[in-house]
């Protein structure tokens, strides 16, 4: 009974994308019917499971997803306050949302795609909000992120939304090492990644007896995690970006929930960091800045949506300013009220810029005074004029992060990649180091040599984006070359990374032929989310006991898995959205069927 009360805010959504799903010739009218019917049983659903827990109910719930030898990966869910607050708004603007997008996608081509990536959406809202560790936090971080991926993309007939999905995208992996090194972290050092186990006396004594720079680590990989999902600074650009997809989508994703997800890991996460001296200093610091920046760019933002966007992002850097005082609860409060504002200033935001059109072309417009007084004409006027050109150029960010790190690594790429110039020598490659590495497993020189063998590999999968079939055993053999360094390192963890050996396989070579063979995009997509660990998949776990292991060898291959971890994934998506031409013009007439 237990089970069933926790799992029904999964499972209504879960059911509603597998109807959608088999239901290809489902009428637009009935799809729209069938996802409000679903959002109106989820929010069902969610309000009783939280009148429950107010009542005294307090019981959790888990069990075994997958297990390996001693590894094992549990699901544990569980009610709480700050849980049961987000899981009641997910509920009321996802209802909200729903309803309006009925109206709002009418005639819409792929309408049904959008109404199954939105119920997609609640299942990773359900699970982040019931989550009872981190590990069952991030699966729902995940879906979470892949669903913000599908939606700001949402028009593949253009270049710009896909490219952005992209960008995002590439945030999002990039900021999720984070939350992986955090939930090992605090599992190794804590005894334990359970939320409610963090408040306990015995919990607060061991944080309390880790040194400083232990729990500041910990904290920063946190805030590093929190900081990508939420858009503060470095990472605030790519807010306006991802507000390419449909309105309805950017409200309850980038106004609403899906941005407000790094103040709930940091609410989650309070007891570890706010024992640090200095972790709350930089939270604080980090928040306050963004706050400010953000003002700034969002006064000189051109449309309606990055003002929007850049208003949220100010709200979450202010509530990171709360969290870093000392005052959760007041996060939590102040995170409903900025949601459900800037979720309705979205919803709004069409007919506001209609309004302001019809009334800047009439007679009454033309009469109408604005004032034009701001603060910043207090200010002398060469420091405005500064301050006005680093406003408008977003601080240089994308700059900074895109062209500095970015481009470099894919001028290095192409170097590698005319050293690599054939798929042949790259496997041979990991075949070769796999050799070496098992007849000299006690070399250290050896186990360096195929780190930068990995390293390498996994650079030549970002240079050759068309080339499916490259990028799919470039990014497999850097993995397995891997691998190879941490079964040399004892031989009594080969059984340990067989799992994530033989998943990765199947999924490299369902992947090939998806793109070579039989040209189906979905299935090309599952198994890329398959090969990058999403948790569809067993990789997931063979990833957490691969960085497991990792860690027990050395930092330096705990750093080689997190530079792979993020550079196969970034790689495996561009390679998709290439093959299959997403935002070209030739695909929209190959596709035209499956849109409708």
């Amino acid at each position: 009974m237990i089970a069933t009360f926790l799992l029904l805010p999964i499972l209504i959504p879960i059911a509603g994308v597998v109807f959608l799903a088999l239901s290809p010739r489902l009428r637009e009218s009935l799809v729209s019917d069938v996802a409000t019917a679903v959002a109106l049983l989820w929010g069902a659903s969610c309000v009783g499971l939280v009148a429950l827990a107010a009542l005294g109910w307090t019981d959790a719930w888990s069990m075994d997803l997958l297990s390996w030898g001693e590894n094992r990966f549990q699901l544990s869910l569980r009610v709480d306050l700050v849980g049961g607050v987000f899981l009641l708004l997910s509920a009321f603007l996802g209802g909200v949302i729903v309803r309006y997008s009925h109206y709002y996608m009418h005639r819409e081509p792929g309408h049904r795609r959008f109404f199954m990536t939105m119920l997609c959406f609640f299942i990773g809202l359900s699970l982040a909000s019931l989550a009872a560790d981190l590990e069952a936090f991030f699966i729902g971080w995940e879906v979470v992120g892949i669903a913000s991926f599908l939606l700001i993309g949402f028009y593949r007939n253009r270049i710009q939304p896909v490219r952005n999905a992209q960008k995002v995208y590439s945030i999002y992996r990039l900021c999720d090492i984070g939350m992986i090194f955090g939930a090992y972290l605090q599992g190794s050092l804590l005894l334990g990644t359970d939320f409610a186990h963090l408040a306990s006396p015995d919990a607060q004594a061991k944080i309390h007896s880790l040194g400083q720079g232990q729990l500041l680590f910990l904290s920063a990989v946190l805030l590093l995690s929190a900081a990508g999902k939420s858009a503060q600074l470095p990472f605030s650009y790519w807010m306006p970006r991802a507000m390419e997809g449909p309105t309805p989508s950017s409200a309850i994703f980038y106004g609403a929930l899906s941005v407000h997800a790094g103040v709930l890991l940091l609410i989650r996460t309070f007891p570890i960091w706010h024992a640090s001296t200095t972790a709350p200093y930089l939270i604080g610091g980090l928040g306050l800045l963004t706050a400010l920046l953000a003002t700034g760019m969002g006064r000189v933002q051109a449309n309606i949506k990055g003002q929007i966007a850049y208003a949220s992002i100010t709200q979450v850097g202010v509530m990171f300013v709360e969290l870093a005082l000392g005052y959760p609860r007041l996060a939590l409060l102040h995170l409903v009220g900025n949601a459900c504002l800037r979720c309705y200033q979205l919803l709004v935001s069409p007919s506001v810029v209609a309004y302001l059109l019809r009334l800047q072309s009439s007679s009454a417009g033309a009469r109408a005074r604005f004032s034009d007084w701001s603060l910043e004409r207090a200010l002398p006027s060469r420091l405005r004029s500064s301050l006005y050109s680093m406003v408008v150029s977003e601080c240089y960010l994308p700059h900074l992060l895109e062209d500095g790190l970015w481009r470099g690594a894919r001028r290095f790429a192409d170097h590698v990649a005319r050293l690599i110039s054939r798929p042949v020598p790259a496997l041979a490659g990991a075949v070769l180091t796999v050799v070496s590495i098992l007849r000299f497993s006690e070399s250290a020189l050896w186990k360096t040599v195929v780190l930068a063998i990995a390293v390498l590999i996994s650079f030549q999968s970002i240079a050759v984006p068309r080339n499916s079939v490259r990028v799919w055993l470039s990014t497999t053999g850097a993995s397995f070359a891997l691998a190879a360094v941490l079964a040399a390192s004892g031989i009594e963890e080969l059984h340990e990374l067989m799992p994530f050996v033989a998943v990765l396989l199947a999924w490299s070579v369902l992947g090939i032929l998806a793109v070579t063979k039989m040209r189906s995009e979905w299935l090309s997509f599952f198994s890329v989310l398959g090969a990058t660990g999403f948790p569809i998949s067993p990789l997931f776990f063979g990833e957490d006991v691969m960085l497991h292991a990792a860690l027990r060898v050395h930092p330096a291959a705990a750093a080689v898995f997190g530079f792979i971890f993020v550079l196969n994934g970034i790689a495996l998506i561009r390679m998709h959205c290439r093959t299959f031409e997403l935002g070209g013009a030739s695909y929209v007439s190959n596709n035209a069927a499956m849109e409708k």
